[in-house]
């Protein structure tokens, strides 16, 4: 599964959920489980990626 983090941004900032300078400073990964049911189960996880693409839009891609 991907994730667009950008567009996902973006799409929060055309509808108001989000203020139009808001940025990302930092990126998690996880779960957040309820509930099992009252029974032990395991949880696992093959592989994580995560890749910086830079598009260009008149500013920086990122400042320090």
């Amino acid at each position: 599964m991907r994730v667009h983090i950008l567009v996902m941004l973006e799409w929060l900032q055309a509808h108001g959920y989000s203020p139009k300078d808001a940025g990302v400073n930092q990126i998690d990964f996880g779960w957040e489980i309820c509930s099992t049911g009252s029974k032990a189960e395991t949880f696992t996880i093959s592989g994580y990626d995560l890749r910086l693409g830079c598009q260009q839009r008149g500013t920086a891609c990122w400042s320090s």
